[in-house]
């Protein structure tokens, strides 16, 4: 649904205001709360969800926002947007939450230069199925990414879907994370998509990150931990080599223990 900015500009601001404080303060709370010291728990590389779970009674939650151009000789930004995701550990295996996004909140030549489109929340699942020398979960995930087309009620980069994930960690000092699996999104025309993520370490506190998502999509970030085992920052590219989007992510996962 899409809304003009004469009227709805001031509705806007303060959606965008009440979410930015919601989030600090549910940053602020979490980060507070004692817990047990473990290391930290990697839920997605950047598109692409890994098999870990936070277990029962934590946190995860992550705030994000994004630009992206239209491919060609000169880029131009063409519109960017926020998403905020929370889930929440009912079980030590079970993680469910929920995805809010906002599209055309960022531009280049300022804030509310277009029409502001909020969509729908969105449903995440994920249980881990096993542990071991690796690690195995199912899940669904109904967020895509981009512009959203109310018409066919599917947004421009498709959302996971129902997946299967498979994921090892600390194969050697520096590759902290390995991440396959396949997921389908379309029952109508159906297909199977693959993705696959990796994680190397640079030193302590930075990360590497880098995946395949669907359709052959090449994402690449950076992954800075400002507190060990809860608080994050993570900045990169997504669809590298085509119309390329830019990202800065705020994230923690905690346990609540």
């Amino acid at each position: 649904m899409n809304y003009n900015i004469p009227i709805y500009i001031s509705r806007t601001r303060i959606f965008m205001k009440n979410m930015i404080v919601f989030f600090m303060a549910a940053s602020v709370i979490t980060l507070a709360v004692p817990h047990r010291a473990v290391a930290e728990i990697v839920t997605s590389a950047i598109n692409n969800p890994t098999a870990n779970v936070v277990e029962y009674g934590g946190i995860d939650m992550a705030f994000q926002g994004y630009m992206y151009e239209v491919a060609s000789s000169t880029p131009q930004w063409k519109c960017g947007g926020l998403v905020a995701n929370i889930a929440y550990g009912f079980t030590d295996t079970l993680n469910l939450g929920i995805s809010f996004d906002a599209g055309n909140i960022l531009a280049r030549d300022g804030l509310f230069t277009s029409a502001v489109t909020f969509r729908q929340p969105l449903l995440f699942m994920k249980l881990q199925l096993f542990t071991g020398a690796f690690s195995t979960a199912v899940g669904y995930d109904g967020r895509g990414y981009r512009q959203y087309d109310a018409a066919t009620q599917r947004h421009e980069i498709r959302e996971k879907g129902y997946y299967l994930v498979f994921t090892k960690e600390n194969i050697t000092e520096s590759l902290m994370l390995l991440t396959g699996g396949m997921n389908v999104c379309d029952f109508e025309n159906f297909r199977i998509n693959s993705f696959f993520s990796m994680m190397v370490k640079l030193n302590e506190k930075l990360q590497f990150a880098a995946e395949i998502d669907n359709d052959s999509k090449v994402n690449i970030g950076l992954h800075y931990l400002v507190a060990v085992e809860s608080f994050s920052i993570d900045a990169g590219a997504k669809n590298v080599g085509d119309s390329v989007e830019y990202y800065l992510r705020f994230h923690v996962v905690k346990t609540l223990k």
